[in-house]
C-alpha cells in the first residue's frame, strides 16, 4: 500500500506535541518563567501589627457595660445564659439552680477532654462561698 508523500505539520507556536496545550504556567509568572521574589512578596498576607495598649479593651468599660445592661434585669438561675459578672450588683431569682453569688465555675464551658483542659492552662474548679 502506497501512501502519498505528505509533509509533516509544523507545531503551532505555544502548542505542544500532537496539538496538546502547553503545560500550565504559574499564574503570576511573566513571559520568562516563574514569578520573581518581588512579585511573590507583593501577594503575601500582611503581618498583624504588634499589640499595643491603645488596642487593648478596657476591663473597666466591660464591667460598667455589664452593670448597666444586666444590673437592672433579674437573673433567673435556670436560664441558659451566662451569669452577670461578679462585679455586677444584680438580683437573682432562684428557679432550681444555685445562685452564682454562692457557686461560680472558673470556666463557663467544660472542655471535651483532659488534653484540652491541659492546653488551656486554666484551672477547672468551682468557687463556693
Amino acid at each position: 500500500s502506497s501512501q502519498p508523500n505528505r509533509p509533516h505539520p509544523q507545531p503551532l507556536p505555544g502548542v505542544g506535541v500532537a496539538g496538546a496545550p502547553p503545560p500550565p504556567r504559574h499564574p503570576m509568572s511573566g513571559p520568562g518563567g516563574p514569578p520573581s521574589p518581588a512579585s511573590q512578596r507583593a501577594f503575601q498576607q500582611p503581618q498583624p501589627a504588634a499589640p499595643s495598649l491603645e488596642n487593648m479593651p478596657s476591663a473597666i468599660a466591660y464591667y460598667e457595660a455589664d452593670a448597666e445592661h444586666r444590673g437592672s434585669i433579674p437573673y433567673m438561675t435556670n436560664d441558659r445564659t451566662l451569669p452577670p459578672l461578679i462585679t455586677t450588683n444584680y438580683k437573682a431569682i432562684d428557679n432550681g439552680n444555685c445562685n452564682p453569688r454562692f457557686m461560680r465555675p472558673t470556666l463557663y464551658m467544660a472542655p471535651c477532654s483532659a488534653d484540652q483542659l491541659n492546653i488551656s492552662k486554666i484551672p477547672f474548679a468551682v468557687v463556693v462561698q
